[in-house]
């Protein structure tokens, strides 16, 4: 089966849960609750971000991947990896924490996407 039918595969029932879950967003939430219906979208987002990367390693393989630079502020990217761990974390007994030293470069290269987990990250603390 081509990599493309198997994506397919995979990003239809993600699709609906990431669907599911916006609806389950818009419903009577406490806050812990919306947090974690904000962390399971932010990882549908994710896993939708590594399909899309498995299919441009299929079109790396055919010669018709087209490059493109794009970029985030660092601190979001530390704060939304932060947010998809802490979980883990969480489960584990650890506690994650980040700090931005001033010689940190002010933003990092990413992967451009029409999904934005940066723009429903967590709160900024040092």
């Amino acid at each position: 089966m081509k990599l493309s039918l198997q994506s397919h595969e995979l990003r239809t029932p993600l699709s609906a849960c990431f669907g599911l879950l916006g609806l389950l967003a818009e419903t009577p939430l406490d806050q812990e609750q919306q947090d974690f219906v904000q962390t399971a979208r932010s990882s549908c987002e994710l896993l939708l971000d590594i399909i899309d990367s498995l299919l441009d390693y299929s079109k790396l393989e055919a010669g018709q991947l087209k490059l493109f630079h794009s970029s985030a502020p660092t601190e979001d990217a530390a704060a939304d990896c932060l947010e998809l761990l802490t979980p883990l974390a969480v489960g584990k007994g650890l506690e994650l924490s980040y700090n931005s030293a001033s010689e940190s470069p002010p933003a990092v290269c990413v992967r451009p996407t029409d999904r934005s987990v940066s723009s429903q990250s967590l709160p900024r603390s040092r």
